[in-house]
Parts: structure tokens; sequence; C-alpha cells
């Protein structure tokens, strides 16, 4: 289902369209996601460490000048990017630009073109008006009219209008197909400010047909309309109408398309072979007295990695093996033990950016700790538990214990094979899973941090006094702890609202927060729709218990539950729950009408999910809670009325929702959850086996019935778990004493 776009706070629409470009940039199918993501990071961390083994030869700085003619040692060529570019730039600028003719015009000039004739046929047939009445009233709706009243009357006394209708569509559908462009001097002037050719252009038809045209040949808006203005098969009265509703109404249909010609300017970028610079051996690669330049820069580079590869080839390959084997092991793990997890929330996203930011803070502390001696920036300062909390927050514990031991390895790898480093980083990664693996408030932040950092203190501590370090060192390593555990602390309040804002993805804080009682969408839907409220906090009940149960993310779950209805803050009065006298609105309603009210609650509650810029895993619950289920009530009561000869005819597809089925373990919750509630409500007693029949039921029509949990990852051993919980959240709710089966007891 397409999202729908709010419009409320410029912000909001900034930072979705910041969504749409890393989702856009990063996402894509689930599997080519994962070998991205898995190359991406193996290739980084290859030439992090490779570094270490490269040849240099030269060592100037842009704009240096040249000491010494370096004489090339090999026969090698490099690609030369400027010359590229410019011939890049010439091929590309030569390139037709590509138009799509939009049928969507065509069909709304028709619809208008249609509505216009009705609208006068109608008002024509109105009794009781004079001619000025119907001209005044026709008039209001169209005041772009400017007739006689000789063409008004010619025009009421025209006797089958559908006749003008087709004449007017069938006249313009011609153009229509073949497009229709702006202005010609407009046009080619956009081709010149595109900087593309501007003699030719391609034109896609909506059939996918490609014609590359002459610019000539195109035929503008106000050619158009003076070809028709001047075709004389319109009856004469009526012309002056006619004319009027071309004016008005008739529009350009021929779009630039930018995406087909960026992709045809890359095609063919890619197709031109590279500009190269070749090079003998013996031959003068960089002259005594010139300026270093970029290109002088790249040359030695090539010549450089060529030199290394050569000498270090058995050092790299082991590298190499090393890392893949380490990340194979990660994505093993994942692939295991956290498959679904990982797929609903959007865990790989996570990984790659928390491995870069770990990355950098690798390169920082090594760069900084080499270009001084004075400081006392280490191996100890590095980011551990900013790692670690990272992975708690938007994966989970388990995988967190994993990934920091891959990480450690890794890391102590790159600092010379240090085991203090890989005994500290696991150590402090513990530390950190132990004490915040169940934090839910931000404010608690920085003293989790300040005692991770005390505790992790003891690991320097412990390893000099076993090595004999003096007290100097040792001092300096337990500074470098608490350094970067408040430095993690730093850097997790600066990028957590990156992972919540534009990634999309939310923390547990974030959720917490939704559910404290003061959002907005909460107070409006307690004072406008009590009762759904009321019905909300049941399903947010159920849903937590049983999420629990099966090892779900129960405040998810209880989030989404306590906003999925927000879409009847619209029309309150038409959901039962909201209805507190004997009145029904659906009593003065078709079925088909009260269906449209009842399903409508949906795609509110989704609108605003987006104005409030809810979580995105909120945003699907409120989406997937209904499903596209069948709501039997109004098809009943249609089929009555199909018997009766109300109707004519009779639809199912009308009466089912236009949701998509739940694609996550807390979406399905929250649908059951949402159904068994309502049910529980009706039930005439409150006994085990009565309840159990009608939780049992429920799930039973929602799996097998409606084939509702087709897309999401939900066992049938969980959904017997989430049965049971449901039945004691029901018991619990209506805390009467329970008469339990003969059969049932113990």
């Amino acid at each position: 289902m397409m999202e729908i776009q709010s419009n409320k706070f410029d912000l909001e629409r900034i930072i979705r369209k910041l969504q749409n470009f890393v989702k856009e940039s990063l996402a894509g199918k689930n599997s080519a996601f994962k070998v991205m993501i898995m190359l991406v990071t193996v290739t980084l961390l290859f030439f992090l460490f490779s570094a270490h083994f490269k040849f240099h030869t030269v060592n100037y700085e842009i704009g240096d000048i040249i000491h010494l003619d370096y004489i090339s040692p090999i026969d090698y060529s490099v690609d030369n990017d400027e010359k590229t570019e410019r011939k890049i730039k010439e091929k590309v600028s030569r390139l037709p630009a590509v138009f799509i003719v939009n049928p969507k015009t065509e069909e709304i000039f028709n619809e208008n073109i249609r509505v216009v004739v009705s609208s006068l046929e109608k008002i024509k047939n109105a009794p009781g008006l004079s001619i000025y009445g119907r001209i005044n009233w026709i008039r209001e709706d169209y005041p772009f009219f400017r007739l006689s009243l000789q063409q008004w009357e010619a025009l009421f006394a025209i006797i089958n209008y559908d006749e003008i209708t087709n004449l007017i569509t069938l006249k313009v559908s011609p153009y229509m197909k073949t497009g229709i462009s702006r202005e010609r001097a407009e046009f080619i002037d956009n081709l010149e400010r595109w900087n593309k050719n501007r003699n030719s252009i391609v034109v896609i038809h909506p059939n996918g047909k490609e014609i590359t045209k002459n610019v000539s040949e195109i035929v503008p808006l106000s050619e158009v309309k003076e070809a028709l203005f001047e075709d004389h098969n319109f009856p004469p009265g009526i012309i002056r109408f006619v004319i009027q509703l071309l004016s008005h109404y008739l529009s350009t249909n021929l779009e630039f398309n930018m995406q087909q010609t960026a992709k045809r300017a890359e095609v063919l970028a890619q197709s031109l072979p590279p500009e190269r610079d070749s090079f003998i051996k013996g031959q003068i690669v960089l002259r005594r007295g010139e300026i270093y330049t970029n290109q002088d820069k790249k040359v030695i580079d090539t010549l450089n990695n060529y030199l290394s590869t050569r000498v270090t080839i058995k050092r790299v390959t082991g590298l190499a093996m090393f890392i893949l084997l380490l990340f194979l092991l990660l994505i093993f793990y994942v692939r295991r033990f956290k498959r679904a997890h990982f797929r609903a929330n959007e865990g790989y996203l996570v990984m790659f950016f928390n491995l870069m930011i770990f990355l950098a803070a690798i390169l920082a502390v090594k760069y900084f700790s080499e270009i001084s001696e004075d400081t006392f920036l280490s191996g100890f300062s590095l980011p551990f538990s900013l790692f670690t909390i990272i992975v708690i927050l938007f994966i989970d514990v388990e995988f967190a214990i994993f990934s920091s031991l891959i990480v450690s390895i890794i890391t102590a790898f790159f600092f010379g094979y240090n085991l203090d480093i890989l005994l500290y980083g696991f150590v402090n990664s513990l530390f950190t899973v132990y004490i915040t693996r169940n934090i839910n408030k931000r404010s608690t932040l920085f003293y989790d941090f300040l005692l991770i950092g005390i505790v992790s203190m003891l690991v320097p501590v412990s390893i000099g006094l076993l090595k004999g370090f003096n007290a100097g060192i040792i001092m300096s390593n337990m500074a470098a702890v608490m350094v970067g555990n408040l430095f993690s602390y730093i850097l997790l309040i600066s990028i957590m609202p990156f992972f919540e804002s534009i990634l999309d993805i939310p923390t547990r804080f974030q959720l917490i927060e939704l559910i404290s009682g003061e959002h907005p969408a909460l107070k409006n839907l307690t004072l406008i729709a009590p009762g759904t409220y009321q019905h909300s906090l049941g399903v947010a009940n159920m849903s937590e218990a049983a999420a629990v149960e099966i090892g779900a993310d129960p405040i998810t779950a209880k989030v989404g539950a306590m906003f999925h209805d927000i879409g009847k803050i619209k029309n309150p009065g038409y959901f039962i729950e909201n209805q507190f006298t004997k009145k029904n609105p659906h009593d003065k309603l078709s079925p088909l009408m009260s269906v449209k009210y009842i399903r409508q609650h949906v795609i509110s509650g989704y609108q605003l999910s987006l104005d409030y810029m809810l979580p995105k895993p909120v945003r699907k619950i409120i989406l997937e809670h209904h499903g596209t289920s069948f709501m039997k009530y109004f098809y009943n009561k249609a089929k009555l009325q199909l018997k009766k000869g109300e109707i004519k005819e009779l639809d199912e597809s009308e009466f089912m929702y236009h949701g998509n089925k739940p694609t996550f373990k807390e979406s399905a919750i929250v649908m059951l959850a949402d159904r068994v509630e309502a049910k529980s409500r009706v039930l005439t007693n409150y006994k085990y086996s009565t309840i159990k029949k009608m939780v049992m039921e429920t799930l039973y029509e929602a799996l097998i019935d409606e084939e509702q949990l087709a897309d999401c990852p939900i066992s049938l051993q969980e959904l017997n778990r989430v049965a049971s919980s449901f039945i004691k959240t029901i018991q619990t709710m209506y805390h009467k004493r329970i008469e339990y089966d003969e059969d049932n007891k113990n």
C-alpha cells in the first residue's frame, strides 16, 4: 500500500524526504542488501588493515614543488579523470532528452468534459427553471463560460449531449496520443538549460513504444488549440462553448522524464572507455620543478598500489581470508538465529552504520595516538560500549554479545594482535550488556555509561598489575577507558536521532515515551472516542502479555496497540464502542456506505501516524491490524437487500479491508488481540471454556479462513502460546470467580 504523504509541518516533510533518500539509496531486496552490506564492510576493513602493507615511493602534498625527476620502474597506465569527464560531458550533451506521454492528462481531460456536459444536461432537464436560471446555475460551477443568450439557447437545445462529449474527446485524442508540448521556444530553451540535444527528443508512449522525433515535429499547446478552434465539424451553435471548454481544460501532456534521461546518460557514461595516460619503463612520471597535481597523485598512487600488491600479496591474502571468515561467521549466526528479527527490525542497516562509526573511531584513535606521543588515547579509548548499546537498543541483547566478540577480535588484530584490547573490548561489552539490557529511560544513560567506565577500569588495572606496568601507564589507561565511555555517551546522544528519525528505526526510549499519557493523539482519543481508548487499553494489555510469551518485543506490541485505532478520531460515532445511546448511524446508511466509514479509520489512522511522525513499526501496525479481513455483518445486511431487490448486485471484495496483512509478529499479535478483545466484551459468561472457545475460533478464523498471517513469520507453536496468553488476560480483565469445567479441574 502506498504511504500517504503528510503536509503538516515543513520539518516533517524534510525528515521524510531524508528517510526516503536513505531507504532508496541503501534498501533493496533482502538478500541483495545483505550481500551489499557484507561486501562494503569487508572491503572497508580490508583497506583499513592493508594500509600497513602499502609500498610508498614519493611523498608530496598537492601543490608542492617536485624536487627530483621520478622515473617509472614499470610499464603501466592510469585513468585520466579530467579527460574522461570532458569526453563524457561532450557525449552526454548530444543525447536526446526523454519525454513521456502522460496518459492521465487525457483521462482527466475526458473526465472534465464528461462532468461539464453531464452538468449541462442535468441543468437543462431541471423542471421549472427559466433560461436565465439555467445560465446562472451552470455559471456558479463553471464561471469561465462567457456565452451570449443566443449561444446559451442553442446549447440547451441540444438533444444528445453524449455526441458532443464524444466529438470533443475524439478530436482531442490524436493530439493527446502523440503528445502536446509547451510553446516551442520555451521547449527548446529547456533543452538547452538541461544541456541536451536541441534538435531531437525521445518520446515514450503509454504502451512503452519509444519514438525519436525532431523538435519541429512536436506540437505545442497553442497550435493544438488553434487547430481545434478552426475545426468546422462542431455544430455551429456551440462552437463558442467548445472553444471555452478547450481553453480551460486542455493542457500539455508531454513531460520531461529526468530519471530515464539520466539513466541513458549513465549508461552512455559507463559504456565509454576511460581516457588513460600510459607510461613505459624509464619514462619520467614526475618532472622536477613542476607542481604536484591531483593527476600526478593518482599516477603515483596507482603505481604504489601496484607495487604494494606485488610485494605483499601473501600477507594481504591472509588478511582478506581472516576478515571474510569473521564476517561469514557473523552472517551465519544471523541467518541461523536472527533471520526473522533482522528482517523485521532492519538489523542489517543498523549493523552497517554501527560498524562504520566504530571503524571511524579506530581510525581517529590510531591517527591521534601516532601523531602525538603525549596523548593518552589508545585501544582502551575505543567506544566498545557505544557499539554494544546500539545493538542492544536497535537489535537485541543476544546479538550484542556475539557481535561485540567479533568486533573485539577485529580491533585486537588492527592494534598489532593485542590481546589486551581483545580482553578489554569483550569485557567492556559484557558490562554494557549487563548494565543497560533493560534500560528504559534516556535520563539514566549518562549514569549508566559512567558506571560502565568505572567498572571497565578494572581491566587495564588488572592487566597492568599482571604485566608489571608502572603507575603512570596504569593511570593513563584508566583515563583512556573513562574518556572512551564518556565519548560513547556523547556519540550515542548525537546519533540516536539519526537512527530514530532518518533511518526510521525506533528505540525503546522513543516507544515508551509514546505511551507516557502525554501524546496528543492519545489525549484526543480519550476525549473524542473514549470507548475506542478503553478498547485500545485492553488490546495493549493483551498484546504486551502475548509478546512476552513468544519472545517478541512487548513495547512495540503495546505501543502499536495503543495507537492502532487512532483513525477512529475522525468519525467516532460510527464505531460501536463509542455509541452510548440506542441511536446507531449505520441504521440510516447503506451497507456499502457503512463499510466505507468503518474502513476509512485505517487510512485516517495512517495519515495521523505520519502527521505525528510515529515510528515505522507503529505505522505498519496501524496499516496491518485489519489486513484484508471481511466485514461479515455488513455483507449479510447487503445480502438481505439483494434478496429484497433493493440492490442489483453484490461484490464481496467491497466488504473487505484494503490494508496489508501482518508482516511481523507484533503486528500479528495486535490484529488477533484487537479481534479477541472486541469479542470478549459480548461474551455472556466468562467461564474458561467459553473464553477458550472464543479465542481459538478467532485465531482459527484469522489463520485458516482468511489467511491473514500468510506473510508473518509466526509459528503455530507461538500462536498457541498467544492464545493461552489471551485467555489469561481476559480472565484478569473480567476478574470474576472463574467457573472451570469439570474436565479442566485438577
